[in-house]
């Protein structure tokens, strides 16, 4: 069953539906926090991924030079400094962060706005990722080129 229409315009979730919902808001909540708190106590996350590789042989940034970092400005809640270090990061993390508070209002409440039901129920998943295919994209095309003509 994918959810009973309501005549208010919106869809009533069924129980399983909304596990999932609560199960997804849980999920965001958790990884940014866990960003933050690794974060308060010190601990420095971009070691766990070394060097860029890409940048070290072409003397470029790569399509996800900065995700990192700017994620984290974003778990802290530095979002305007995110979206500085690397716009791409920025956008997904805010979709991200939205999605999981939408996931927590749908588990609790049980219900979803007809429209987001269809365009979710349309674009997941292969839309979602080639948006944030996209996103990354045109954010290293934006940047490759404001090397070139700025340099």
């Amino acid at each position: 069953m994918h959810g009973e229409q309501d005549k208010t315009g919106l869809v009533r979730l069924t129980p399983r539906q909304r596990r999932i919902a609560a199960i997804w808001s849980v999920c965001v909540v958790g990884a940014f926090g866990l960003l933050l708190a690794v974060q308060l106590i010190g601990w420095d996350v971009g070691v766990w991924f070394g060097p860029c590789g890409f940048k070290q042989r072409y003397g470029l940034p790569c399509p996800t030079c900065g995700m990192t970092t700017a994620v984290l400005a974003f778990a802290r809640g530095k979002v305007l400094h995110a979206f500085s270090i690397q716009p791409a990061a920025a956008i997904l993390s805010m979709c991200i962060l939205a999605s999981g508070a939408l996931a927590g209002v749908v588990a609790v409440s049980g219900l979803i706005p007809r429209l987001v039901w269809k365009t979710w129920s349309m674009v997941w998943p292969r839309g979602v990722m080639v948006a944030a295919l996209l996103i990354i994209l045109v954010v290293w095309v934006m940047e490759l080129l404001a090397i070139w003509v700025g340099g």
